[in-house]
């Protein structure tokens, strides 16, 4: 007798895996901070993670965020350039 693991109607709760753009950390997408790139351009976060587009996500470490500013690593991971008032990021990163 062999023992299913599955059972009819269970559903699985698959967790996709992310990279921070700034530490190269991978993680659950559900423990990273997702931000994208609106149409207009500007760097926005994504608190639902249901925005459409691409994402880029960074960890929830401070020292990962500025990186990520500094380096224009948002530019890289969203393929075009992004514009953001700095001191606003950090504020939002912070609440």
């Amino acid at each position: 007798m062999t023992v299913d693991k599955k059972k009819k109607g269970a559903k699985s709760h698959h967790m996709s895996t992310r990279m921070c753009v700034a530490c190269g950390k991978r993680s659950a997408s559900v423990h990273l901070l997702r931000y994208i790139r609106t149409e207009s351009g500007r760097l926005e976060l994504d608190r639902k993670h249901r925005k459409g587009g691409r994402g880029a996500y960074v960890c929830g470490s401070k020292s990962c965020f500025e990186n990520a500013l500094l380096r224009s690593l948002f530019n890289r991971a969203l393929r075009g350039k992004v514009s953001f008032d700095r001191n606003r990021m950090l504020s939002e990163f912070e609440g």
